[in-house]
Parts: C-alpha cells; sequence; structure tokens
C-alpha cells in the first residue's frame, strides 16, 4: 500500500528519549493526513546528506528556479508519537516538471528476498512524499541538530561518551 503526501505542510525529523537511548523518527503532515514511522540515526542522516546533494544538482540543473528561504522547524514533533512502520528502504526523486523531490520511505520487512514479491501483491507499506527544494533544507538543518545533539566523542578515542561514562580502549580500558 503507498500513502501519498503532496502538498506537505510539515516534513521532520526527531527523537524521543535520552542520548545514547534515543529513538528517531520521521513524521510528514498535509492538511488531511499524516505518518510518522522510525527509522535509524544512520537513515536520517544520509537523508539529510543526500536531500542537501540533490538540492544542489537542481540548483545546477535549473540555474533559474527560485528557492525560497524559509524558517526553521524547531517545534517538537507532533504528539502522540507512534510510528506506522519501521523504514528499511529509502529512496529520492526529481520530478521535473513540478520541481518537486519525491522521498519514498519504504517499510522493513526483515526478510529482503520476499520483500520484491511481498511489494508486488501490496503487503509492503510505502510512505511517498513530494515536498517542495526549500521543504528539503528544512529537513536537513532540522537533521544536522539532531546528529549534533547527541553524545559527546571521548577526546581519545572518539567514541560516544554516556553520562556514566565509557571504557576507553586508547586508555587501556580505563572508565573516563
Amino acid at each position: 500500500m503507498i500513502r501519498i503526501f503532496d502538498n506537505v505542510e510539515r516534513f521532520v525529523c526527531g527523537t524521543v528519549g535520552q542520548p545514547g537511548e534515543r529513538a528517531f523518527f520521521i513524521q510528514v503532515r498535509s492538511a488531511f493526513a499524516g505518518a510518522t514511522v522510525s527509522v535509524e540515526k544512520s537513515q536520517v542522516q544520509a537523508l539529510a546528506e543526500r536531500l542537501r546533494y540533490m538540492v544542489k544538482e537542481i540548483k545546477l540543473m535549473h540555474p533559474l528556479t527560485q528557492i525560497p528561504a524559509a524558517a526553521k522547524d524547531v517545534a517538537p514533533l507532533d504528539t502522540p508519537i507512534e510510528d506506522d512502520f519501521r523504514v528499511g528502504s529509502m529512496a529520492l526523486f526529481f520530478d521535473d516538471d513540478n520541481e518537486l523531490i519525491q522521498v519514498d520511505l519504504r517499510e522493513s520487512d526483515g526478510d529482503e528476498a520476499e520483500d520484491a514479491e511481498d511489494d508486488l501483491m501490496g503487503d509492503i507499506e510505502i510512505v511517498r512524499i513530494f515536498i517542495k527544494a526549500n521543504q528539503a533544507l528544512i529537513f536537513a538543518d532540522r537533521a544536522d541538530a539532531l546528529m549534533g545533539a547527541g553524545r559527546l566523542p571521548c577526546p581519545f578515542c572518539a567514541m560516544p561518551i554516556n553520562s556514566t561514562g565509557h571504557l576507553c580502549a586508547r586508555a587501556n580500558g580505563y572508565r573516563r
């Protein structure tokens, strides 16, 4: 089943929980519907990087296209935060005719070999989102802020430090 979101009012990522134990989510909202999906931190980071790259390519390919600046979205995630599904894979496309970026978030099934067959039968859920270039940049800016708000790296081994410290390999296993 494919759920399509066009005329998107909000497309953001966010977290729930303390650094080191955070759950990551992507939310999309249009006038009549919304969706929340859970993702891995690395998926948010990769999506933000690719969206930035895509906007850069759009500017190169269509130099006359205006990308208006938009205000940052610092509001919390919409509540209640209940994920519709866990994202397994993502895809990005650019629709030249409408000048929109298409983001497909595909449900994880756990068994990738059967995914193609299930997808044909409509058992896999897909959230398809059409956003403007400035919305992509807002998402990427917020994702960058989320990545920077995590645990601080150890100055010796660069591994994340928990609130209780960590066992540092460079300090022969002593707690720092």
